[in-house]
């Protein structure tokens, strides 16, 4: 849903999330790291990045003039409020 105008970033973390919606906080982990390349190259294994706050958006400038958007949206279930996406 995002384009290089109106790009869709997502603060993820290795930390504590907490739901502003429900209160439900998820909690991410930093995995292995493994240096390899001459010090050049990091590797994450088995990490998981999390954000329990993040608000999808719903569809903007799809199809000619817009003309698409509530059918993306609707299509695609979004917009979700902030703690609603996991």
């Amino acid at each position: 849903m995002g384009s290089l105008e109106e790009p869709i970033v997502v603060d993820l973390t290795t930390g504590a999330s907490t739901s502003p919606l429900t209160g439900e906080t998820i909690t991410g982990n930093v995995g292995e790291i493994t240096i390899g390349g001459e010090g050049n190259v990091l590797t994450f294994n088995n990490a998981s990045l999390v954000n329990n706050s993040y608000a999808a958006p719903g569809a903007t400038g799809c199809g000619k003039s817009g003309a698409a958007d509530a059918a993306s949206t609707r299509s695609s279930a979004f917009p979700r409020r902030k703690g609603a996406t996991r």
